[in-house]
């Protein structure tokens, strides 16, 4: 029986709020969708839930199964990881600065052994061995894995690769070497960049064991890829020994997704959920990389990733009128009023009397407080609990509640407040009130949830601001909800397409000149409102301005609030925009398109006046007598590295690609080498599992009829 390559394959990416899955094929495109609460205590099961439901009615087999996870991301925002212990061969006391020590070490051991190389790559001191040994014996009991950074290790990498495999002999914990995650000179950088690498190792690992779990338990005897932060794909098991290098992986599947459902030479990105509006560009068909490596939170790696512009700007930013009559958005998120009412519709009672309040004058702030759905009253959760906090906990088990009401039969207000603030922080409270995703649904752009619940929410922040004295929503005089429900929609609604407008204008500023535009400043306010009353019609504020504003590039939108407001923003910034199909999941279309990618640099530089030339390869340097059989050696070297690489990183058929890079100066009327530079590429797609049994995929695909072939259980 002949055996056929697959084309069906299994896209996930575990978001913030929702898991999305698509069951993809290369020739038919998204077959079915899926989106399943993330579970932050327990990815696998969000996972789990979205795969099984992705594959309802489907029963051939799967090519590949790939996973974009903000796991690595999260642990660098939260300066969490596993105990390590890290190992400096032949740094000097200066070579690391102390901020970058306080974030690279905390509180892990941290030891300083001979070794190293100089900038030539020549041994400035022997490794010492005796040392490694020392290491192994004293911490391999307390920690889980070794990181390895050598000093001028990128200019010979000999003395972290004896210590890796040193320390693997006599521990059989995984070691990280700096050398393999980047080339680019800066010992501190490259320490740190290390270290979080060994941190993450075994949470990655414990990941892939969990997902590989989920697969066995469908029976998809598959291989398994992970997406990296610049958007490439790479095998589980490479994944896990450079775990680092999949941080931003989510913000990265979302371009490749994006550009795979629209296929562009040049965009600007946005994908627009709950809490974030994430913006990158694509330039010449490929996403913008950044040039000094991902940052995350305050950390600065060393890693290759998608240059992302983040703003705490989503459909369920909380809504809040300043004290000067603006319209503010977020940070934080919180449930809409009408995804509230739509899930518990005992809860119209408690908006009701709010709204009632706020009209009659009385105090009333439009927030409410519920109860987590992942969290109880009992059991574990209340031994941790004050008496005052599980009191909290047990008000609102029953439903929403107001936060007025709550704090007014509190017995004190600043515990009661504090109380709710660490509640909230630990997740087993969630707020309510009025967002951007209420606004849409009473002006009918969108139709989720309950519209009667926005009304009522919205009529509540119509009373705030004008028993406030503010008119933001004219002058207090609209009589009917309906009429006051859509004036703050209205004016909600213009507030957030020109606070997308800005962040838009910002991110395009940063990634083209490295400025920093304070989206909230006066100026920026000024401008970017100037231009939406400029394209909508109105009257500009400021008789003497009329700006304007163009993008040069159209915009694709993806996310689920992307249509509501993207041809407004597009509008505003003079360009045109685009919702593609599937948007919705965008970015587990983009685990499962992504392609995977390798480079190798190998270096050539001379040594004596140019007496003798040295080849910096991936395994060690080798001195050569001319620059033309140095450059020959250099470009073979790099040439079989990266396909090495390829392989390893789970590629089947790849291209490869050489480009040299020289740079000599003028010295006596002559030409002098100072350095040259030979960069392999190799890009291909994943090597897929081929099946024995050509009809098991053809009656899978049947499974799927016409009529339902492309479908989205949420």
């Amino acid at each position: 029986m002949r055996e056929v390559q697959l084309s069906v394959c299994i896209g996930v990416d575990t978001g913030g709020t929702y898991t999305d899955a698509v069951l993809f094929d290369r020739d038919r495109g998204v077959l079915r969708s899926a989106k399943a609460l993330t579970t932050r205590h327990n990815l696998a099961l969000g996972i789990g839930e979205a795969i099984a439901t992705v594959l309802r009615g489907y029963r051939g087999p799967v090519a590949f199964v790939s996973v974009s996870t903000t796991l690595a991301t999260n642990a660098l925002a939260e300066q969490s990881g596993a105990p390590i212990c890290i190992v400096l061969l032949g740094y000097p006391e200066h070579a690391i600065d102390q901020h970058i020590a306080e974030q690279a070490f905390g509180d892990d051991p941290v030891v300083r052994l001979a070794g190293g190389h100089t900038v030539e790559g020549d041994q400035q001191q022997p490794l010492d061995l005796a040392g490694l040994q020392r290491v192994a014996r004293d911490y391999a009991a307390r920690v889980s894995a070794f990181a390895v950074s050598g000093y001028f290790s990128v200019r010979n990498p000999l003395h972290e690769i004896t210590a890796r495999r040193t320390l693997l002999e006599l521990t059989g914990l995984p070691v990280s070497c700096g050398h393999e995650l980047s080339l680019r000179l800066h010992a501190g950088r490259r320490a740190l960049t290390t270290a979080w690498n060994a941190r993450l190792i075994p949470l990655l690992t414990g990941l892939v064991a969990a997902v590989r779990r989920v697969m066995a338990e469908r029976d998809l005897r598959c291989p398994l890829m992970m997406v990296k932060g610049d958007g490439s794909l790479v095998n589980a098991e490479t994944a896990q020994q450079h775990a680092v290098q999949t941080i931003l992986s989510g913000p990265a599947a979302s371009v490749v997704g994006a550009q795979f459902l629209h296929r562009f030479h040049d965009a600007c990105v946005v994908d627009i959920g709950g809490t974030t509006t994430d913006i990158a560009f694509i330039r010449d068909g490929r996403p913008v990389v950044s040039p000094d490596g991902a940052r995350v939170g305050g950390l600065r790696t060393m890693v290759p990733a998608v240059q992302m512009h983040t703003f705490a700007l989503g459909g369920d930013s909380a809504v809040r009128l300043s004290d000067d009559g603006r319209i503010r958005f977020g940070p934080d998120r919180i449930i809409p009023a009408s995804l509230a009412l739509h899930a518990d519709p005992a809860a119209r009672r408690e908006l009701e009397e709010d709204a009632v309040a706020a009209g009659n004058g009385e105090r009333a702030n439009g927030v409410f407080l519920m109860a987590s759905p992942s969290h109880a009253a009992g059991g574990a959760v209340a031994a941790t609990l004050s008496p005052s906090q599980l009191s909290i906990v047990e008000a609102v088990q029953g439903g929403l509640v107001s936060r007025t009401r709550l704090l007014s039969e509190s017995r004190s207000q600043y515990r009661a407040v504090r109380d709710i603030r660490r509640l909230m922080r630990r997740g087993a409270v969630l707020a309510a009130g009025f967002t951007p995703s209420d606004a849409a649904h009473i002006l009918e752009r969108q139709q989720s949830w309950s519209r009667e619940a926005a009304v009522l929410a919205a009529v509540g922040i119509y009373h705030q601001s004008t028993a406030r004295g503010l008119s933001v929503f004219g002058d207090g005089g609209l009589p009917e909800a309906e009429c006051q429900a859509r004036a703050v929609a209205a004016q909600v609604y213009a507030a957030f397409v020109a606070a997308s407008a800005r962040s838009i204008v910002a991110a395009a500023i940063c990634d083209t000149t490295g400025t920093v535009l304070d989206t909230h400043s006066p100026l920026s306010r000024a401008l970017v409102d100037n231009a939406v009353q400029h394209a909508s019609g109105r009257s500009a504020a400021n008789p003497l301005l009329a700006a304007a504003l163009r993008l040069m590039c159209p915009i694709v939108a993806v996310g689920a609030p992307a249509a509501c407001y993207y041809g407004d923003v597009a509008t505003v910034l003079q360009t045109t925009s685009v919702v593609p199909e599937h948007s919705e999941v965008a970015n587990a279309v983009g685990a499962v398109v992504g392609e995977v990618r390798a480079e190798v640099e190998v270096r050539v530089t001379p040594l004596n006046g140019g007496e003798t030339f040295r080849v910096h390869m991936p395994e060690g340097t080798i001195d050569l007598e001319s620059l033309e059989r140095a450059e020959a050696v250099a470009m073979q070297r790099a040439d079989a590295a990266v396909r090495d690489r390829a392989r390893a990183a789970g590629a089947s058929e790849y291209e490869v690609s050489l480009q040299q890079r020289k740079t000599s100066t003028t010295v006596n009327d002559g030409e002098m080498l100072i350095e040259l530079v030979v960069l392999a590429s190799a890009i291909g797609r994943p090597q897929l599992w081929s099946a024995s049994c050509a009809d098991c995929v053809a009656d899978g695909l049947d499974m799927l009829r016409p009529g339902s072939a492309t479908s989205t259980d949420n």
